[in-house]
């Protein structure tokens, strides 16, 4: 099968399953959309772990519209100093430095939701070559605990997702090996890879409820333009993810495709 064939279909799902993501040597994953979209992102937080800290708040939720070429974060894989830095300090400026260092397309950041539940937005842009987008923030406060995204593409064959809703659920970095909220620093050493986090996971204490992994909020990708007189460059990177499989997803996005 030539690379060009291959199409991306990225998810995040229930912590328990994977992000999906095939492209092969096809940069944009597939995605034939024509012009530049903008997107309104909004991140929708919400307490819902049993006994959530008096000072329960997140950090700004930071992130990128990019190629195959770039990972930001994925499942068992080892976190970057800048996915360390959000997810141990709510520090942004590391990961921001990687995006620029991954030539993205556009980045963004929302604001600190403090207390607890909230909300706050932001926007970014998309074209057929830099479609997919990631995105995290850090559960505060935490040892390295996060919520995210991972490559979902705002793009299916010709056409712009007019809006998508991502349920999120919890990650651990696998950098500090603190087990509960308000854990004492404790570097993890060599780190583990990134992993989800649910109801029997040995990396936390404060999950352990025995019962399944609520979503603390969600996601939200709204469509609010298509620039027609601009459609980018491709970057057409030496080097892109390899065609993997993974198991199917058992929760899906809400997306609405017009």
């Amino acid at each position: 099968m030539e690379a060009k064939s291959l199409v991306c279909a990225a998810f995040l799902v229930v912590a328990a399953s994977l992000p999906t993501l095939v492209c092969g040597q096809d940069t944009g994953c597939g995605c034939t959309a024509a012009g530049t979209a903008t997107y309104n992102f909004e991140f929708r937080a919400v307490w819902t772990v049993p006994t959530p800290p008096s000072s329960a708040h997140w950090s700004w939720p930071v992130g990128a519209a990019h190629s195959a070429c770039t990972v930001v974060w994925r499942n068992n894989t080892l976190a970057s100093r800048g996915v360390q830095n959000v997810a141990e300090t709510g520090s942004y400026s590391a990961i921001q430095g990687e995006f620029r260092a991954a030539n993205v397309l556009s980045q963004f950041r929302g604001s600190l939701i403090y207390p607890g539940s909230g909300s706050t937005s932001a926007s970014f842009t998309v074209n057929r070559y830099y479609p997919l987008v990631s995105a995290l923030s850090m559960i505060a406060p935490s040892p390295d605990w996060i919520v995210g995204v991972d490559s979902y593409s705002l793009c299916t064959g010709n056409q712009w997702t007019a809006k998508a809703t991502i349920p999120l659920y919890i990650w651990d970095a696998g950098t500090d090996s603190g087990l509960y909220f308000t854990s004492a620093n404790s570097a993890t050493s060599p780190h583990q890879v990134i992993a989800p986090l649910d109801s029997n996971s040995p990396r936390s204490v404060s999950f352990r409820t025995g019962k399944p992994q609520v979503s603390l909020g969600s996601f939200i990708f709204t469509r609010t333009n298509i620039d027609l007189t601009t459609s980018g460059t491709d970057p057409k990177c030496s080097k892109c993810p390899a065609p993997t499989t993974k198991p199917a997803p058992t929760t899906t996005p809400t997306t609405t495709p017009t």
